[in-house]
């Protein structure tokens, strides 16, 4: 596992982290996940690459069984055609979750493997002072399904079973 003693935050700026529990993996949870321990994990399959490059969060979009689907959120529109995750489908988290604008990173860029595999990789999950984790609402996921769906021509692979 990596070091856990940076977030990568600038010097000043650290907040104390911790891995979510494996019972709180579930569709709807958003996480801000490790990239580099996925790739690393011969069980994770990624659709598009080069994969997500920098640890940022990510929502649980589906869960079967022990396995999970996730898909990557960006605070960052540069991409015109990046699905908007609108507020009132955001609760829980951080300030900045619920009121800055969040997208869809790459409805053709999902990640699937086991919940252990993403636990581990949430090693640099932001504690938020409520305790509360970050969510999307059923309304959000049906709208992040329905674009991973559009975007399945784009992928480099399949990670269907």
């Amino acid at each position: 596992m990596k070091d856990q003693g940076s977030t990568g935050a600038p010097p000043g700026d650290e907040r104390p982290t911790e891995c979510i529990e494996i019972d709180e993996v579930e569709p709807g949870i958003v996480v801000r996940l490790d990239p580099a321990v996925l790739v690393d994990d011969d069980r994770v399959c990624n659709t598009l690459d080069p994969p997500v490059p920098r640890p940022g969060p990510f929502v649980c979009v589906a869960v079967e069984d022990e396995m999970t689907t996730w898909a990557g959120i960006t605070a960052t529109a540069v991409r015109r055609d990046r699905l908007t995750l609108r507020s009132e489908w955001r609760s829980g988290g951080t300030k900045r979750w619920r009121l800055a604008a969040q997208f869809l990173a790459d409805g053709a860029s999902i990640w699937r493997g086991p919940k252990e595999a993403f636990v581990a990789a949430s090693w640099q999950e932001i504690k938020t002072r409520s305790r509360s984790r970050a969510y999307l609402s059923d309304e959000g996921l049906d709208a992040v399904r329905t674009e991973i769906e559009l975007q399945r021509h784009r992928r480099h692979r399949s990670c269907e079973d």
